[in-house]
């Protein structure tokens, strides 16, 4: 984090720098470009990671889960943060949700090999997991543009969801802490620090291509008029 800039570290080569890295209060990056990356140098663009603690132990602690609660966990990762829930709460009280199945099939082996086999499923987040609803908690590890109506309605009247929202013009997110109504149509809640995650991928920005958005032929030789006085066309009466 001081330096800005990433390293790659293996645990097989180089154990002990692994776990340095792995103990520090830093976001290790676990999968480059959806994981279609290969070879030993980062990637372009970073899809899966384990978060900063600092920041995984804040937001826990503004879940505030209870003895007896069932969470409900979006984006698994590495499975860290659903092994710290199933930790406090039992792991039949969890369930995780990873779009990615490689990344899903890693966390599960993971936590089964810790001894916390929470219920690991490769699925779309938006959707929630209505099999095992309704959760007093929801909880999700990826930033949002859009919060689906499916998390309210798979939670408990007065559970909470954390979510890190922001908008698509810049990356800075904040923690969103929803309470839902007693009616359960709707939740609503401060903002309670401020984030950073990677988005949600279905709710990644994408740009447009050029020629989605110009008409053809409109870069062609003659194609604009220079013909009208300026002032027309800056919608200018003359006087």
């Amino acid at each position: 984090m001081a330096s800005g800039r990433y390293s790659t570290v293996s645990a097989e080569q180089d154990p002990e720098a692994w776990q340095r890295y792995a103990d520090s209060d830093d976001p290790i990056v676990t999968q480059w470009d959806d994981g279609a990356h290969e070879g030993p140098e980062p990637g372009k663009s970073f899809s899966s990671s384990s978060s900063m603690p600092s920041l995984v132990f804040s937001m826990l602690a503004d879940l505030d889960v209870k003895p007896g609660q069932r969470v409900l966990e979006i984006g698994t990762g590495t499975g860290w943060n659903a092994a710290l829930l199933a930790y406090r709460l039992g792991a039949e009280n969890v369930v995780t949700v990873e779009v990615d199945s490689a990344v899903a099939s890693e966390a599960r082996k993971s936590l089964d090999r810790f001894g916390l086999p929470v219920q690991v499923v490769h699925g779309d987040g938006l959707l929630g997991y209505g099999a095992r609803a309704p959760y007093d908690r929801v909880i999700a590890t990826c930033g949002l543009r859009k919060i689906p109506f499916a998390w309210v309605e798979q939670s408990k009247p007065g559970g909470v969801l954390l979510v890190p929202w922001g908008t698509y013009y810049g990356p800075g997110e904040a923690a969103a802490r929803l309470v839902v109504a007693r009616h359960g149509q709707s939740a609503s809640g401060p903002f309670t620090r401020p984030v950073a995650f990677m988005r949600l991928r279905s709710q990644r920005f994408v740009w447009p291509r050029h020629d989605e958005y110009v008409p053809p032929g409109a870069l062609d030789p003659g194609s604009v008029s220079r013909s009208r006085p300026k002032r027309h066309t800056l919608g200018l009466t003359t006087p």
